[in-house]
Formats: structure tokens, C-alpha cells, sequence
């Protein structure tokens, strides 16, 4: 396997697809571009019919769920390698966060920060 993706427009030579339902578009109306594009694995939550035999087809209880699994596999589970610290609550996120850095970087630890900001 080449790659991962949720995005047909995405998919390259031995790629796999992995089909999920979103509020506005339905993921399992893309296999065929995904097949077409190079898809060799296409993942989804229903079923669907091949004319290929060399496309595999793994059929899912939730393709979120499962695409969030192959990726970390396939990435040889990154978040493993790291220390992770999530925030969560209503108000003081963005401070709490920044607050975090600046402490474990003034303590020599090389950080990352990701936001909505």
C-alpha cells in the first residue's frame, strides 16, 4: 500500500480509499473515481460491487473509525512517539495552552502547538 485517504481526488497508484459519510457529501459515491485513480483497497460501510479483481474490498461497521486506525498503523503510530497534551472546557483554552508552552519550552522541551486559532 502506497497511501491512505478519505479523498478521492486524493488517491494515486496502490493507494486505499477509505469511503466515509459526511453531513454534505457520501464518500461511497466516490469509489468508482477512487478505483479509477488507482484505489487497489477501497474501505467502506456498505456494501458495493467491483468489476475489478484486483481491488480488495473491506467492508466496516465505521469508516471513521477504521480510517483512524489504518492511518496510525500506517504511520507507524506516531502519537506514540509523542507526549500529548489536550484541553478541553468552555472558556481559557487558547491561554491555557500558550501558558503550557512557554513553561516546557523555558524547561528545554522542543514543542508543537495546534489550535483553531
Amino acid at each position: 500500500m502506497n497511501g491512505i485517504t478519505s479523498n478521492s481526488k486524493n488517491v494515486k497508484k496502490g493507494f486505499t480509499f477509505v469511503a466515509i459519510k459526511g453531513t454534505k457529501k457520501d464518500g461511497h459515491d466516490f469509489i468508482a473515481e477512487a478505483i479509477q485513480r488507482g484505489a487497489v483497497c477501497i474501505v467502506a460501510e456498505k456494501d458495493f460491487s467491483l468489476k475489478s479483481k484486483s481491488v480488495k474490498k473491506v467492508i466496516v461497521k465505521d469508516s471513521k473509525v477504521a480510517f483512524g486506525q489504518l492511518v496510525s498503523e500506517f504511520y507507524q503510530h506516531p502519537s506514540k512517539r509523542l507526549k500529548v497534551i489536550g484541553i478541553t472546557g468552555t472558556n481559557g483554552k487558547t491561554t491555557t495552552s500558550y501558558l503550557i508552552e512557554s513553561i516546557l519550552k523555558a524547561a528545554g522541551f522542543n514543542v508543537g502547538l495546534m489550535g483553531t486559532i
